[in-house]
């Protein structure tokens, strides 16, 4: 089964790569869908629950949905197979959501790994309603962007921010992580309603990004490779998030020297690739072991009556 759950989707991603039919783009987000959601899944999910034995029933199905929208013309089963795959998301957002019920806000490094599987369900919502050509109010562009928004910022992001707590958890963690957390829906927030709160929410991603550099620095790892790698992970984050304030300002001031076109080569590439793949393999090198106790406390004392 573990081999079933590295090689099927990698398979299914170099499909896609050779023989899919949309624009390379595409390619940024299938890459998060069917590679990086299963692998961090894998480093998250414990052995013998509910998840991890039902799992393979709706994984298998909504990566294969996914890639099969990639390899074929569009056809009037894509609103079906990305209906598949929000199936999967809102899965995994219930299997989050019951890991907050039995902790709750007692280990903030799993409150974040818990919204990440949360906000995924956010990302499965957007690429439905690009896929089925719903009205958003915004470009089918911006639409997709949404959905790629959260399976890196509001996934993978809180995620590896969450074994980096297991490792590391000074003080300064809690503010950090909260940012974490809050900034992408601020981001959705001001790209909907306001350019100013779209450039403040850039800013405070830039505090919890560059916060998170600063204390992956200073953690201590098991192995130097996993470090080296985890921060180079959250460094790549801290060099695209330069170029989505160049972005957010030309939206305010309009003076547009960043367009969408170079946000996805640049910006797109190097969080795919420089941080979500870095990230990965960094930490599966030793997945960090929880302190949090999964049994919901009951109380011994009892009365006569």
């Amino acid at each position: 089964m573990n081999v079933l759950k590295t090689s099927l989707p990698i398979t299914l991603f170099l499909l896609v790569v050779f023989f899919g039919k949309g624009p390379w783009h595409i390619l940024l987000l299938t890459a998060a869908q069917i590679v990086y959601v299963p692998l961090t899944l894998k480093l998250i999910m414990t052995k013998g629950d509910w998840f991890s034995k039902f799992y393979p029933y709706i994984s298998i199905p909504a990566y294969l949905s996914i890639a099969l929208i990639q390899l074929t013309t569009n056809t009037e089963w894509d609103v079906l197979f990305a209906a598949i795959y929000l199936l999967f998301t809102f899965v995994v957002a219930l299997y989050g959501l019951g890991r907050f019920l039995m902790i709750g806000f007692t280990h903030i490094e799993e409150f974040s790994i818990n919204m990440a599987m949360i906000y995924l369900a956010m990302g499965g919502i957007w690429y439905f309603a690009y896929t089925a050509n719903i009205d958003t109010g915004f470009t089918p562009m911006l639409t997709w962007l949404t959905a790629i928004h959260f399976h890196y910022s509001a996934f993978l992001l809180p995620i590896f921010v969450g074994f980096l707590g297991r490792v590391y958890k000074p003080q300064s963690y809690r503010l950090i992580t909260s940012i974490i957390l809050l900034a992408p829906m601020i981001v959705a927030v001001g790209i909907t309603f306001s350019t100013v709160i779209e450039l403040l929410s850039v800013i405070a991603y830039m505090i919890g990004i560059y916060g998170v550099i600063h204390l992956s620095c200073q953690a201590a790892f098991s192995r130097a490779l996993q470090k080296w790698l985890v921060c180079l992970s959250f460094a790549a984050l801290g060099i695209t998030i330069l170029f989505s304030l160049l972005y957010a300002s030309g939206n305010l001031f309009g003076s547009h020297s960043i367009s969408i076109d170079f946000m996805l080569r640049f910006h797109g590439i190097v969080n795919a690739i420089g941080f979500a793949l870095t990230g990965i393999i960094g930490w599966s090198i030793s997945i960090p072991p929880t302190t949090a106790k999964w049994t919901f406390p009951i109380s011994q004392i009892k009365g006569n009556m």
